[in-house]
């Protein structure tokens, strides 16, 4: 950064808002994925040694799209909301463009996370550990000479990890369908939770610029349109099938 122009307090105050406060929200969906990697990995490794592949396969794409279905919305609500979450958190809403320009990795890390879970079920951990390496590489390299250019400076790291998350899940993914037939359904599974999210975050705006009006309490305008997005959400992903009622009684009676 100092190499880019910054002085050594804006280089420490740059460095301080991407890593100490922007990158911890963008591993929220992982207090899920983790509970979620946690039982999948000796499950699938179960499911392993008794030969039922059609059991791991289904488990491992119920397990994606439950990552999905929770991603996909964090990252809408990073991207519309950024500012005014680390206005709230940190009282520095300018670190908001940093969590609205990685808010696409959310979906990212929360597949990586949950792909690497299921290969490691397999017994496949080399492979994840060198496709995460592979990524860490090109982050490293982007970071080395991206920063360093003036006209980018910080934003090189922003690029490199956009760029290391795509690449780790995409390895991952295609590591996963050498040995599992994972059937990912695209409009079901990813155009169906978007609309969703959509509609969410239309909702909570809405319900937001409502409440403003009134002059509501400020902590009444935060909370009751976020949680009137939720019920959206909730809805919406049952109504256009992204998960079924049946679903949902399964995940719950922990089998």
């Amino acid at each position: 950064l100092q190499a880019a122009g910054y002085s050594l307090g804006q280089s420490v105050t740059a460095f301080g808002e991407v890593v100490g406060m922007t990158m911890p929200l963008l591993f929220l969906p992982f207090i899920v994925t983790s509970a979620l990697v946690v039982n999948l990995i000796p499950n699938i490794s179960a499911e392993k040694t008794l030969m039922r592949s059609s059991n791991i396969e289904l488990k491992s794409v119920l397990a994606i799209r439950i990552a999905l279905l929770i991603s996909i919305p964090i990252a809408f609500i990073f991207f519309f909301f950024g500012g005014p979450i680390c206005s709230f958190l940190y009282t520095k809403p300018s670190v908001g463009i940093y969590l609205r320009y990685l808010s696409v990795t959310v979906i990212f890390l929360s597949l990586h996370h949950i792909i690497a879970g299921i290969l490691h079920g397999l017994g496949k951990q080399v492979i994840t550990t060198v496709n995460y390496l592979i990524g860490m590489s090109l982050h490293l390299v982007c970071i080395y000479y991206l920063v360093a250019i003036p006209e980018i400076g910080i934003n090189g790291f922003i690029i490199g990890f956009i760029f290391s998350s795509f690449l780790i899940f995409f390895l991952n993914i295609i590591s996963l369908n050498r040995f599992l037939n994972v059937r990912i359904k695209f409009i079901k599974h990813f155009l169906n939770p978007i609309f969703s999210s959509i509609l969410m975050i239309a909702s909570i705006i809405l319900s937001n610029n409502y409440l403003i009006s009134l002059r509501a309490p400020m902590h009444l305008s935060v909370l009751l349109p976020t949680l009137l997005g939720f019920i959206v959400y909730s809805i919406m992903i049952i109504l256009t099938g992204s998960i079924k009622p049946k679903t949902i009684k399964y995940i719950l009676s922990g089998r």
